[in-house]
């Protein structure tokens, strides 16, 4: 798994300083790339690149005839077009939009390169947009493309000045080259052009510019007040529960191997973890019928997917041996001490204290058993024999002689679509108003733009949340959710988020007594199909009969 690492010692006596520099290159060949090697390790090679670079960066301005300040601006553009920063694109476009990228190749438009849209209503917007088209070359030198977008919604009068002056602009020799081309620029009319096309432009555009909101930098500097306001900082360590002195039994195994081994009738390999130990790499289960599956690892991490396993994900794949990495996960915290742990040993981080964890792959079946201070737990997770249905069932059993009061939390990451980069941002999420469920779609996948997918559980929800910003938290992960240091999820739901699904249920448990949640996952082909699943599986009795029906009878 190649990685480049490397380590410098120095020494350092009093008030002396010293000058470290790292270069990554790369070169057509071996011969060429040791020379540039040999180049850059005099320490003088790096200060006089800095120095070319400057005087380069000095140039090309001064041959696009630009200014330090516009340069600053079509950098800033250049972080909501090519970066993650999505202040200035249209949640309502996205929340509206019916169409798929196929859509845009009747405007020329390929769709595979970030859209920068600027909606032009007043004759007067040609400083504006002559602004973008400056920003665009200089993407250009900086080897960026962008498809630039002007959308003419004056109305056509006798003289049509704003799409004759439009039109003249494109026609100066600089951009003409580029009108109507892959990077370039297209110059469309909303008059003739349906509503449908309208909110498809407005919701692919990375950026959306309007002329009538004035010039550049205001728009920049505008807070797009649809975007949740994070918590900032770090999330604080959550306080771990008590390792419970009586962990899981494990099974008597045949053929051992130290982490695991097969049960003695043969029909489940069962996987030992104890403190924070780790198989050498992630031990898979794969659960699927017909239409449906899903790959759970013994560290918990998981993905599912409906009818393809690629173009059709639910939830994200990293395939990383090293972290594994998961985009789906059950959390257990405890009202009374606030200790947060897992369902499954991870994603939190284990310690070399934690109590033992014996999971159990079987066919058609996995499940994970763990015990803290007071508490038993087990949870199966499975894939139902004919429905589209992914079921994870947590049973807790209070051994304690008091009352337990534990808030449980689901949490999906929704891709709906094939890995690809900026796909999640079409995903627009909702609740179903019949079941509860938490609903997603994704009609930007032309193969599944009518399918929807849905989150459930089969206990009265206490909170929940479709933003991915508010239950990780900003700079966090999911080792370290921000949500679960809050009393309940906010209800985020819409376009234009960073989706997911997130439930809370609270469960109380008497002293010597078991309570169970499941959590459906599933997709259905259309919202009607998709609540009539998400209405079938909220009672428990038919998720017993979906898990419990995979424990080994199949081979």
């Amino acid at each position: 798994d190649p990685v480049a690492a490397l380590r410098d010692r120095v020494r350092l006596v009093p008030g002396a300083f010293v000058r470290i520099t790292f270069a990554t290159g790369v070169a057509p060949n071996r011969d060429t790339a040791l020379a540039l090697v040999s180049k850059y390790r005099d320490g003088s090679a790096a200060s006089r690149a800095f120095s070319m670079a400057f005087t380069h960066a000095q140039v090309t301005l001064q041959h696009l005839g630009l200014t330090d300040e516009r340069a600053m601006l079509s950098c800033r553009i250049a972080s909501r077009l090519f970066g993650t920063d999505s202040t200035c694109s249209n949640p309502e476009a996205l929340g509206l939009n019916r169409l798929s990228q196929q859509n845009l190749w009747g405007h020329g438009i390929s769709g595979d390169l970030p859209i920068l849209v600027v909606v032009v209503t007043e004759a007067d917007a040609l400083p504006l947009v002559r602004q973008i088209l400056l920003a665009q070359e200089y993407w250009r030198v900086k080897n960026l493309r962008a498809d630039v977008v002007i959308l003419n919604e004056h109305p056509a009068d006798y003289l049509d000045d704003a799409q004759r002056q439009l039109a003249d602009l494109l026609l100066e020799p600089r951009w003409t080259g580029w009108k109507d081309k892959r990077g370039g620029v297209f110059l469309l009319r909303s008059e003739g052009m349906n509503v449908d096309d309208r909110h498809l432009l407005n919701a692919v555009a990375r950026v959306v510019l309007r002329a009538e909101l004035g010039a550049l930098a205001p728009q920049l500097d505008r807070h797009a007040t649809w975007l949740f306001d994070a918590p900032v900082g770090p999330v604080p360590a959550f306080s771990r529960p008590v390792p419970s002195p009586n962990p899981p039994v494990v099974p008597r195994l045949v053929m051992e191997n130290g982490m695991g081994g097969f049960t003695a009738d043969g029909r489940e390999y069962v996987v030992v973890l104890e403190g924070d130990r780790e198989t050498p790499l992630p031990w898979s289960n794969v659960m699927a019928n017909e239409g449906f599956g899903t790959v759970v690892s013994s560290g918990g991490a998981a993905y599912s997917w409906a009818e393809n396993s690629r173009e059709n994900r639910l939830t994200p794949f990293a395939n990383d041996p090293v972290t594994d990495p998961t985009g789906e996960a059950i959390y257990l915290r405890d009202e009374r001490s606030k200790a947060v742990w897992g369902a499954t040993p991870g994603p939190l981080p284990r310690d070399p204290d934690a109590s033992r964890w014996v999971i159990h792959h079987g066919a058609g079946t996995t499940r994970y058993r763990h015990a803290v201070l007071g508490l038993e737990q087990e949870l199966t997770v499975s894939v139902d024999p004919t429905h589209p249905v992914k079921l994870s069932r947590l049973t807790l059993t209070n051994t304690s002689a008091e009352s337990r009061r534990v808030s449980v939390f689901g949490y999906v990451e929704w891709c709906l679509g094939p890995p690809r980069l900026g796909n999640r941002r079409f995903v627009a999420t909702g609740v179903d108003a019949a079941s509860g469920a938490l609903v997603a779609r994704n009609t930007y996948n032309q193969e599944c733009s009518e399918r929807v997918a849905f989150f459930h559980a089969t206990s009265r929800v206490h909170s929940w949340t479709c933003d991915r910003t508010e239950f990780i938290g900003r700079n966090s992960t999911a080792a370290q959710p921000a949500a679960l240091a809050r009393e309940k999820l906010q209800g985020r739901v819409g376009a234009g988020l960073d989706p997911c699904g997130a439930l809370q249920v609270t469960l109380d448990i008497p002293p010597g007594e078991s309570r169970r949640v499941a959590f459906v996952l599933g997709q259905g082909a259309d919202a009607a199909a998709a609540a009539t699943l998400a209405e079938r599986f909220s009672e428990l009795d038919e998720v017993d009969d979906g898990c419990d029906s995979r424990g080994g009878d199949h081979p």
